[in-house]
């Protein structure tokens, strides 16, 4: 069902396509339905939404005095499996070729975020944002199976060849520096730096009810307060954290372009997965439980 709220009383006809690429592709049967609450209209599909599908609902809306005007909605196909998955180990900087093999071969070490995956599920409408990028560069994770257990490498700046996001069973696609064989990687489209070197506040969330699955804070020991711009992300997480303490941030002074940031508990939560054990979403943030270490994704 897509729920519909207007200003006043109206009527409602309106065709439900799959997206295909730029093009509408198979109708979806709907029915209309007018709901005991003034002015909303429910819109009931005839078949199950399928989980990260894009659709265009098409249709006009007609007044009680005959005015009228048409809509055109995108949306996507809801998922009701959304998988809890936390952050690993984070690369803020990138650096040009370093070695000769690299550099035979067009590779260069960008940005990245490694995550593990605790529960079962789809990523369809996770989405992983940066405060120091901002909300509107944010990544959002395309519609895929994952199982638990997973690790997920997700490549924040397209630069160099073999940047090839893996969304088949094919795990070995991807050739940049820092790919890694049976793991899979995705990456962005934008070739711009991410990511705030050694000051930022990342977080993945919902986007479908804002809910936040997992954040991570990190500053050099001199920051004493957030940078302002860092405000839009951090009012995601002022029901979870005091988003005014910068001390619960794990310090990253040490981090470099070969050095990053990694949870030092990761290995004991992916034993926790493999017991079944159950997780609460998200997890405490504690600044302690980061190190920092030579860059090794794919590996935790």
């Amino acid at each position: 069902t897509l729920r519909m709220t207007f200003s006043e009383k109206g009527q409602v006809s309106a065709q439900v396509f799959v997206r295909d690429g730029e093009l509408f592709d198979e109708e979806v049967g709907t029915s209309v339905v007018y709901g005991s609450v003034e002015k909303q209209i429910d819109v009931c599909f005839n078949e199950p939404m399928i989980t990260g599908i894009e659709y265009e609902m098409v249709g006009t809306v007609k007044d009680n005095v005959g005015n009228s005007t048409t809509f055109l909605i995108p949306f996507v196909g809801f998922n009701s499996r959304v998988p809890l998955i936390v952050m690993t180990e984070i690369q803020s900087e990138s650096v040009n070729s370093q070695t000769s093999d690299e550099s035979a071969h067009g590779y260069n070490r960008n940005e990245f975020v490694e995550f593990l995956v605790l529960t079962d599920g789809n990523l369809s409408g996770l989405e992983f944002v940066s405060a120091y990028d901002g909300v509107e560069r944010g990544f959002k994770f395309p519609g895929l199976e994952v199982k638990r257990g997973e690790i997920l490498l997700v490549h924040l700046r397209k630069r160099g060849n073999g940047c090839v996001s893996e969304l088949g069973d094919d795990l070995n696609l991807s050739k940049n520096s820092y790919s890694k064989n049976g793991i899979r990687d995705l990456w962005v489209t934008t070739e711009e730096t991410a990511l705030g070197n050694k000051t930022d506040v990342l977080v993945v969330r919902n986007s479908a009810n804002g809910s936040v699955i997992d954040y991570v804070f990190y500053r050099e020991s001199k920051v004493v307060e957030w940078n302002k711009k860092f405000s839009a992300v951090l009012e995601f997480l002022k029901d979870y954290v005091d988003i005014n303490d910068v001390e619960i941030a794990a310090l990253a002074d040490g981090k470099s372009s070969t050095k990053t940031l990694n949870r030092s508990d990761a290995g004991m939560l992916l034993e926790k997965v493999k017991t079944g054990f159950e997780f609460s979403s998200p997890l405490e943030m504690q600044g302690d439980n980061w190190i920092i270490a030579p860059a090794n994704p794919g590996t935790l």
